[in-house]
């Protein structure tokens, strides 16, 4: 089965068949699919004697009809695209998203389903994105998708399974917190050329590690998708910003533009499900949104998106944490960077730190504590070895002032990451 612009290419009369099932078509009843199924092209035989001409409604007796010259040879269908035909394959595809956002898998990796909230408006964006779109077909070329030996819908391939995944990750944080884009036609578009691009890179880049050929192969495919009828040119610009993070460049990041915005929506998108889902490690989430707010402090991801992601899984009091540690450790005037003098203690593991040290222990310093009171660190941590430190009093009072207001709900989060690991 391949797809043109106004029209869908069988083979064979097997491949045609398959497809009226999958479009819940019982051939006993094509009578009662008025308007449904219409030849593209004129039907000959393997002689080249004409069958039927093209525009024809294709009926129970026409169908019997190419099953019995089909069996005597190849014979070479062509149906013409139609709303009817582009509706029924949208109806699947909503239906496959929605069985996603709901999947057992997801909700043992970040705890109950994350959907929720937003699943009555992932489901209105993608029955208007696909609605008498050609981008509808992208979800069955093939490699993408899988049919039961009668032909049914028997879900997505693996490969696509991930970029659907990917997709409704974006579109759930492209919904959370503040500051929802307008275009949310764009983030979908954006996660379906992702999620076909991944299908076809398999397929065809198996055994390439260059990552600058994959990119240009890459902008090749985009470019051929760019001109389908219902490819938001939003989503086009922010894929190309995507595939420069794969090759560490992040200027995108800085970047006001509605494409700026999706690119760094799915990116963040791109890293999470790749740390959750496909490493071998147990990751939770609040290591990963630690990682990826680490990460946005370097400049390699927005630190507004990484704030929306921290209100979808949940954690919105642990990236409060955040943001309050690295402000207060800017606070003290004796480091070189503002940072490297205070140090939250513990620092291991997903505990919350309680108090800071001071890596100098310089006694002029107005904001210590007695050197009598000092801190033994016997397991180096992080930024600190072994040894003896003193408490700053300043930074650690304003830390406990910040567990005053958000201390439960930080330990209930993280708790919640705990349990559902």
């Amino acid at each position: 089965m391949r797809f043109s612009e106004k029209t869908i290419l069988f083979d064979s009369f097997f491949e045609f068949s398959r497809f009226l099932r999958l479009l819940g078509v019982d051939e006993k009843k094509i009578d009662d699919q008025d308007g449904l199924l219409y030849l593209a092209m004129d039907l000959h035989n393997e002689r080249g004697a004409l069958l039927c001409k093209s525009g024809t409604q294709v009926s129970a007796a026409l169908y019997h009809k190419l099953e019995n010259v089909s069996s005597g040879g190849r014979i070479q269908i062509e149906l013409a695209k139609n709303e009817k035909i582009t509706g029924r394959l949208a109806d699947i595809v909503v239906s496959a998203l929605i069985v996603e956002m709901n999947h057992t898998d997801i909700a043992q990796k970040v705890g109950a389903s994350l959907f929720e909230a937003y699943q009555a408006s992932i489901e209105k964006v993608a029955k208007e994105a696909l609605s008498g779109s050609q981008l509808t077909y992208l979800f069955f070329e093939e490699g993408a998708f899988q049919l039961k030996g009668d032909g049914e819908f028997n879900g997505f391939e693996k490969s696509m399974v991930h970029g659907l995944r990917i997709l409704l990750i974006a579109m759930g944080i492209a919904l959370s917190g503040e500051n929802v884009p307008d275009n949310m036609n764009a983030v979908f578009t954006a996660g379906v050329l992702q999620a076909l691009l991944t299908v076809r890179s398999e397929q065809v880049n198996e055994k390439e590690t260059d990552k600058q050929k994959i990119i240009q192969w890459k902008l090749t495919q985009l470019a051929e998708l760019q001109k389908i009828d219902g490819v938001d040119e939003t989503a086009v610009q922010a894929l190309k910003h995507v595939f420069k993070h794969d090759v560490k460049d992040y200027s995108y990041v800085a970047g006001i533009e509605a494409q700026h915005t999706v690119a760094k929506i799915l990116y963040v998108a791109l890293y999470f499900h790749g740390a959750v889902f496909l490493s071998s490690g147990n990751s939770k989430t609040v290591k990963i949104l630690k990682q990826i707010y680490s990460l946005s402090k370097r400049g390699v991801f927005d630190e507004a998106i990484v704030e929306k992601l921290a209100y979808w899984i949940e954690k919105v009091a642990v990236f409060r944490f955040y943001k309050i540690l690295d402000f207060l450790r800017t606070q003290c005037a004796k480091g070189a960077d503002r940072t490297d003098v205070p140090v939250p203690y513990p620092t291991r593991g997903t505990s919350t730190p309680t108090l800071f040290l001071c890596r100098e222990n310089d006694q002029t310093c107005p904001h210590l504590s007695s050197a009598l009171m000092q801190i033994n660190v016997t397991v180096a941590e992080g930024k600190l070895s072994s040894g003896s430190y003193t408490k700053c009093i300043k930074l650690t009072r304003e830390l406990q002032k910040f567990y005053d207001e958000y201390y439960e709900r930080i330990k209930e989060e993280i708790n919640a990451d705990v349990k559902n690991g």
